[in-house]
């Protein structure tokens, strides 16, 4: 199930690599715009939760960036 943030659908994926860690990335597309991705800050993390959701933080502070470049809030 995509996460949505003021109205932009995200999409998170999540996988744990060899040494039993997770790893995630966040892909969402503002409107008539390229789709963007982006990895979450750390390497890794201890659970897929805390993977998910530093994707989908890092996502959020990308439309705000984005959204306020472009005049809207």
């Amino acid at each position: 199930m995509a996460e949505v943030y003021k109205g932009i659908p995200i999409a998170i994926s999540t996988a744990q690599n060899a040494q039993k860690r997770w790893t995630a990335r966040a892909q969402y597309a503002l409107p008539g715009q390229e789709s963007v991705g982006l990895e979450a800050p750390e390497a890794s993390y201890v659970t897929e939760e805390e993977a998910h959701r530093a994707a989908l933080q890092a996502a959020v502070a990308s439309i705000d960036r984005m959204r306020t470049s472009t005049g809207k809030r």
